[in-house]
């Protein structure tokens, strides 16, 4: 975080942009998905206790996940078939893997 004085009175305060993960962080499998998969964060199990979003194109996110171990099955059978995202951050990094539901 960094302040930036703008004027006599003002200061702007500057968030970093999270830094992205390294895709070797996250495995997604299968892709594409019929109804579930697995989320396997074994190389960087500080994702555990995070929340991660798959959104629509839109930038909606539709669902909901909590990261409860390294390895965690995900169901998507209330979801049409269609391209989806997984977003989230974790201590400063950003997560944004690309999902295709069949």
């Amino acid at each position: 975080v960094e302040e930036v004085p703008v004027g006599e009175d003002t200061v702007a305060v500057i968030e970093p942009e999270p830094t992205p993960v390294a895709h070797t962080v996250l495995k997604l499998y299968p892709n594409p998905v019929s109804s579930e998969f697995v989320l396997d964060f074994e190389y960087d199990p500080s994702w555990i206790g995070s929340e991660i979003a798959v959104v629509n194109m839109n930038g909606m996110p539709l669902q909901k996940i909590k990261v409860t171990s390294k390895v965690q099955k995900v169901y998507l059978s209330n979801l049409k078939a269609g391209v989806y995202f997984l977003q989230g951050i974790n201590k400063g990094r950003k997560l944004n893997q690309k999902l295709v539901k069949l």
